[in-house]
């Protein structure tokens, strides 16, 4: 482990694949730097939130100006990163969502009577039969 300012932070490649960080915490600079710079959260709103020393706060903040361009650039990658897995993935959530309010939507067009709904029915539950839905219902509510 490498101690790099003061006592406050230090860089150990077995932890925060070894990108600088508070000392005895999992807290990177780049975390500071993103709360204070980009969010404009106050030290005193970090340290009140992430029980932190205003030592810390400012060692952070001192070492991110010292190495700002590396830095930035670390915060890019991991700014990339989390945008390329969210292109990637689908959400689960927004999938289930996205199938509740079509089935609220058909429930409504029923319930008020207006609307060609059988076209809708028919796509939503294609090939399903009564017994199918009900074993459906029935399994997720488990």
């Amino acid at each position: 482990m490498q101690q790099v300012l003061d006592r406050h932070i230090t860089i150990d490649q077995g932890i925060c694949h070894g990108r600088p960080h508070l000392a005895g915490r999992r807290i990177r600079v780049q975390d500071i730097a993103v709360w204070h710079e980009r969010l404009g959260l106050s030290v005193d709103e970090i340290g009140a939130d992430y029980n932190l020393s205003l030592a810390e706060i400012y060692a952070a903040l001192s070492y991110y100006f010292d190495h700002k361009d590396e830095i930035d650039a670390a915060i890019e990658a991991d700014r990339l990163l989390v945008a390329s897995h969210q292109r990637e993935q689908t959400s689960l959530l927004q999938t289930k969502l996205s199938e509740m309010h079509e089935r609220m939507r058909f429930v409504g067009q029923f319930t008020a009577g207006y609307g060609d709904y059988t076209a809708e029915r028919d796509e939503l539950f294609e090939g399903m039969t009564l017994d199918d839905m009900i074993a459906e219902i029935k399994h997720k509510r488990g």
